[in-house]
């Protein structure tokens, strides 16, 4: 066993290595045939569907990892039960998505001269959070059956598809902002259609209540976890966003997205023993104190965010002190 799991981290991992020097590849490209305006643009959108992904997702993705690995419910029961829960997470991210759009979220984030541009993309969020959601949800359910040489392969494949397809509209003169999340959006949602119709489709929709009180039980306790980790590694996005230009987020995209993605090999080990762990009697019994170490570590976060705004701020106008935004100069004087 413990051979197996060692072989499965190093392959892993070495999959891993090979989707870095895509993704940095991908992201240099990107940058340089889209300029930093439309980079910016498309970032912010990209982490706008990841964060309502978060914030409306009910853990779900967590609890499909814990509840396939651990074969608690007969597998059929709890994929059927988990098509009309993941239905309501889409509705659910669908629905902030157009309110975040109709009630001046994106004045929040773009200047007024870059709000014709924003609104051009802005619904292909909604597009960007369903092939998420389809790709995460199958991708889990492959990690759930320990099925790691068809999730790494999957996993491998999203940047090559990503790439030949921005090399397509390139080329033929179509690459805008516009298209590049499009393409973004397919190359999670292809793979995903694979692994739904290769191994899980057809699958007859059930409403167990003891497979949904406890998939939402475990994942709301998850769902803090998940939170706090977009807080920590993509919150700072928002605040580029919110007190410079998007030319300044697509700049600071960049460099940020490519040193982040150096922490993308420690997680060969979290992919190969969380679904290995989820199978063990022990890890049953710790699940009631994930939800206290989550609240736990997530009340000072929360307590210091309006602290972390003003800092921010100041920061910024020290950066752009020769043409400083005027909603820093505001910010700075309350």
């Amino acid at each position: 066993m413990q051979t197996s799991i060692a072989r499965n981290i190093a392959q892993t991992f070495a999959v891993r290595i090979a989707i870095f020097a895509m993704v940095v590849f991908n992201n240099v490209l990107v940058s340089r045939w889209l300029g930093p305006e439309a980079l910016g643009v498309m970032a912010t959108f990209l982490m706008l569907a990841d964060a309502v992904n978060k914030a409306t997702g009910l853990g779900q993705e967590s609890a499909i990892l814990y509840f396939v690995g651990n074969r608690r419910f007969p597998e059929r029961d709890f994929l059927g039960t988990l098509l009309p829960l993941g239905a309501l997470v889409y509705l659910s991210g669908s629905l902030l998505i157009v309110a975040i759009v109709q009630f001046g979220g994106l004045q929040l984030l773009f200047e007024p001269t870059e709000i014709p541009l924003a609104e051009t993309n802005a619904y292909w969020c909604i597009f960007l959070l369903f092939a998420a959601i389809f790709h995460e949800y199958g991708g889990n359910i492959w990690l759930g059956r320990q099925q790691y040489w068809r999730y790494n392969g999957n996993l491998l494949f999203r940047p090559v598809m990503y790439l030949i397809a921005l090399l397509l509209f390139y080329f033929s003169g179509k690459l805008t902002a516009t298209t590049a999340l499009i393409i973004y959006g397919i190359s999670w949602l292809v793979p995903g259609i694979y692994i739904w119709f290769r191994d899980i489709l057809p699958v007859k929709i059930r409403f167990r209540r003891e497979i949904i009180r406890e998939s939402l039980r475990y994942g709301s306790r998850m769902m803090g976890a998940r939170l706090l980790e977009f807080l920590i590694f993509r919150q700072d996005i928002f605040l580029v966003g919110y007190f410079c230009t998007q030319s300044d987020v697509g700049w600071y995209y960049v460099a940020v997205m490519i040193v982040e993605r150096l922490l993308y090999f420690a997680g060969a080990t979290e992919t190969v023993l969380v679904p290995a762990a989820a199978r063990t009697a022990a890890q049953r019994e710790k699940v009631p104190a994930i939800l206290r170490v989550n609240l736990l570590v997530i009340s000072p976060e929360l307590r210091c965010w309006r602290s972390l705004r003003l800092f921010s701020c100041r920061c910024f106008s020290a950066m752009r002190s020769k043409n400083p935004c005027r909603r820093c100069w505001r910010c700075c004087r309350e």
